[in-house]
């Protein structure tokens, strides 16, 4: 049976190898997704927390997920691809705030769903927004 969904959700768990032993483990929690309609928002939470990053993108707008790195003249050079000035990462964008808000909220949504026992580093700030909201 064919069904039409709202989200697209994502999980993808790194494993990091003990240069010691040579024995991967994962890096839990990993990279989290979720995609509605032009928006897609990305979360990392690596290798033991040292890596923390939120993405925001309008796809409509920017169907690479160009950030600024590729603004670089080098990799304009390499790639051949030249991004407009929009063409950015928007997590950090204030005028974005209430959108990035609203996807993060769904990401959570989307996790408890699908029994996803993973809470990235700033789940606990979303969670209190939304029971602020309610």
């Amino acid at each position: 049976a064919e069904t039409n969904r709202s989200a697209l959700y994502g999980a993808f768990n790194i494993s990091m190898v003990d240069p010691k032993t040579g024995a991967a483990h994962p890096s839990n929690p990993g990279i989290r997704a979720v995609r509605k309609g032009d928006w897609k928002l990305i979360k990392y939470d690596v290798y033991e927390g040292q890596v923390h990053e939120t993405q925001l993108f309008n796809l409509k707008d920017n169907p690479d997920e160009l950030l600024i790195e590729h603004h670089d003249v080098s990799i304009v050079q390499l790639t051949g691809n030249k991004p407009e000035p929009f063409q950015v990462n928007l997590a950090n964008d204030p005028k974005y705030k209430d959108k990035l808000e609203e996807m993060e909220q769904l990401l959570l949504e989307q996790q408890f769903k699908y029994n996803d026992p993973s809470l990235l580093w700033d789940h606990r700030d979303v969670l209190i927004r939304m029971n602020l909201k309610n």
